[in-house]
């Protein structure tokens, strides 16, 4: 690990305190001092879409920020999670987020200010000078294998590696995935308690069938700015396996949401404000 995050999220407090964050902007702009003198590697975490937020405050966190030569920045729409009081007050009526259209607006400038500063994006949130991307979440968005140790963490891992795995049906799985205990108490007691049998071998966890991959596949790859790659999906999944797709890229294709670059699918810009309509379509029943 050598990139350390700052949560930063806005740096105007009247956007903080509703998220019950305990630093106030200034503070963080104190942090983002003292990492910039240092010369250390830092990602800076933006959010925007909060409720009475202009594209013109999101346009100055983001100047302000850059103006501390981050490496890396993630730029995040809000989203409203249940059990927060964002999502129980929007509930209620008691907020309003800003309309599409003005989230679109963000983003887009958002990403022209990004790129113009020399952090084109590499992922739909995530923007970094060229050798600065996050290789940890890149292993995610490429669909790799990965191992989680700790309270909450979750695990990936293909079949190839963790031997015969099989549905309840009898067909092979294409991989396993797990999430450990999240409170680090439950974490501790169960590897103190468990044998060395592995979590699919005690039924713990998820089996990925086969479909199910090919869809998770798309659905993380073409979060990615280069996209995701044909030849490596066939390489995965076997000569002719995208067949079951072709007909619906052909219809994002053409409302303009998708398009073709070498042997890679990948979002257009105006493919990139859909991106959830888009992937779900990958999602095989």
């Amino acid at each position: 690990m050598n990139r350390i995050s700052v949560g930063i999220q806005s740096l105007k407090d009247r956007y903080l305190a509703p998220l019950g964050r305990l630093h106030s902007g200034k503070e963080a702009e104190e942090i983002l001092y003292l990492l910039e003198k240092k010369d250390l590697n830092f990602n800076a975490d933006l959010m925007f879409g909060f409720p009475g937020q202009t594209p013109e405050e999101v346009l100055e966190d983001l100047e302000a920020v850059l103006g501390f030569s981050p490496r890396h920045l993630s730029f995040y729409n809000l989203t409203l999670e249940p059990g927060t009081l964002f999502f129980d007050q929007h509930r209620r009526g008691k907020i309003q987020l800003p309309d599409n259209e003005i989230l679109a607006e963000m983003y887009e400038r958002g990403i022209d200010i990004l790129e113009r500063s020399g952090h084109p994006l590499y992922e739909i949130s995530n923007f970094a000078r060229p050798g600065s991307e996050s290789r940890h979440n890149l292993s995610y968005w490429n669909y790799r294998d990965y191992l989680g140790l700790g309270a909450g963490a979750v695990s990936f891992l293909r079949r190839s590696l963790i031997g015969d795995s099989k549905t309840k049906e009898g067909e092979e799985n294409y991989g396993y995935r797990w999430t450990n205990p999240r409170l680090p108490k439950d974490y501790l007691m169960r590897t103190e308690a468990d044998s060395p049998s592995s979590p699919w071998e005690k039924g713990q966890g998820e089996p990925i069938d086969q479909r199910t991959a090919q869809g998770e596949f798309w659905m993380m790859g073409l979060r990615l700015g280069e996209g995701a790659s044909f030849k490596e999906f066939e390489g995965r999944f076997g000569k002719n396996s995208f067949a079951p797709f072709e007909e619906k890229v052909e219809i994002l294709r053409k409302k303009g949401w998708l398009t073709s670059v070498g042997n890679r699918l990948r979002l257009t810009r105006s493919g990139l404000l859909f991106a959830n309509d888009v992937v779900s379509e990958f999602l095989l029943d």
